[in-house]
């Protein structure tokens, strides 16, 4: 008996320890009743709702606007809103100097005023602002900077939209705050931009050329017996020049008229007038800096009919200071020439050379020996005038002087 009471005790003991921690276990998941401090707190906050309710309904407000406030019109839509066209560009910065390119995208284009391209030298804040007006292409609208326009290194420019009112607006840039585009230049285009500022920026050039050459004086048989006749003749020639100052370096091309009076050597006895009206082009190719060849063809009429004739020449050294010059030519029923040039600009506007010259032109005979000196005068950057004289030996026992007189003008 002792023995159950015993156990029983032991029991209780169990359940009065177990059950009130089972109970705390299961606590949270319950909703007790909240503490004296818990239940002034939820007093308090109830108590203050109203004031906050207006706070809620003015962000309520604002998150129904906000789509509209984080997603404003585009530039487009905007310029569509205010009835005008949009015109939008992106800046390459640089470019190849034979494709100064500019892009635009214009939409609305009917409303739009004639878009200008300003542009003036990138070194130059003061230098010359010319435009070009932007057209329409396949590919969009878009205008092109000519490259004889462009200095090294580049261009600054700005865009504008000029208005029928005269008005302008402007697109991009500003003529305070140019945009670059820098001129991207390859090695050929570099040696032309050189020769071409050496030149003062001239590329044609125009020359009226005369001479009158003496071939001396011969005892002529004739009917009425013996009498000195002088052999001679004139020869003009007027040539336009265009200089690319690439591989294909210049074409030129003349028009040229030669008459004279020729003894028949053979019979000592005048033979018909020498007359030769004639075409002629030519055209020079660069080797590199310092070597040019030069060709040339001629096509004509003369008192023996139709005539052909070709020239060819090598041209070594500096362009405005010294270089040797090898050539010759030929023309049917007149004769050739082989000779050679060297050229010296050691006084400054005051250019020189001299000539040593095998020929039997305009004879087509014996062959003969001519020497020339010429002295120019640079009149104007852009002028020249060369004198040239010397002396012409058809034969070992006749001759006569030469002179000639060239005029030249590059723009």
């Amino acid at each position: 008996m002792h023995k159950r009471c015993k156990a029983v005790r032991l029991f209780v003991c169990f359940l009065s320890v177990v059950f009130p921690t089972t109970l705390l276990a299961q606590a949270p998941a319950s909703s007790p009743s909240p503490a004296p401090a818990t239940r002034q707190a939820a007093g308090d906050a109830a108590h203050e709702a109203p004031k906050s309710a207006p706070v809620v309904a003015t962000q309520a407000a604002a998150s129904e606007d906000e789509p509209e406030a984080a997603h404003p019109p585009s530039r487009a839509e905007q310029a569509a809103r205010e009835g005008r066209a949009f015109i939008g560009h992106t800046p390459r910065g640089s470019a190849p100097l034979e494709d100064m390119r500019l892009s635009l995208d214009v939409r609305g284009a009917d409303l739009a005023g004639e878009i200008r391209i300003f542009y003036r030298p990138l070194s130059d804040a003061q230098g010359l602002a010319r435009y070009v007006v932007v057209r329409r292409f396949a590919g969009g609208y878009a205008a092109s900077i000519p490259s004889e326009h462009v200095e090294a290194p580049g261009v600054a420019y700005w865009i504008v939209e000029h208005m029928a009112d005269g008005s302008e607006r402007p697109v991009f840039a500003s003529p305070q705050e140019p945009a670059p585009l820098h001129a991207v230049l390859t090695r050929d285009e570099t040696h032309e931009r050189r020769l071409l500022s050496d030149n003062g920026g001239r590329r044609s050039a125009a020359t009226l050329r005369g001479e009158y050459v003496d071939l001396g004086s011969f005892d002529v048989r004739s009917a009425g017996g013996a009498s000195k006749e002088r052999d001679s003749y004139y020869q003009l020639e007027a040539q336009y020049a265009y200089s690319f100052y690439r591989t294909i370096d210049e074409i030129e091309f003349a028009l040229g008229h030669l008459r004279g009076d020729i003894l028949d050597q053979s019979s000592l006895t005048l033979r018909d007038k020498v007359g030769l009206d004639y075409g002629r082009a030519a055209l020079t190719l660069a080797l590199g800096s310092w070597v040019r060849v030069r060709g040339g063809v001629l096509l004509g009429v003369s008192t023996e009919g139709f005539e052909g004739g070709f020239d060819l020449g090598l041209i070594v050294g500096d362009r405005r200071g010294t270089q040797l010059s090898l050539d010759g030519g030929y023309v049917s029923h007149l004769g050739g020439r082989v000779g050679t040039r060297l050229g010296w600009a050691t006084i400054a506007r005051v250019p020189m050379g001299a000539r040593v010259e095998i020929t039997n032109f305009p004879t087509d005979d014996y062959l003969g020996v001519r020497l020339l000196f010429d002295v120019g005068f640079q009149i104007t950057p852009a002028a020249l005038v060369r004198l040239e004289g010397g002396y012409r030996g058809r034969t070992s026992l006749a001759g006569g002087p030469s002179l000639g007189l060239t005029v030249r003008y590059g723009f």
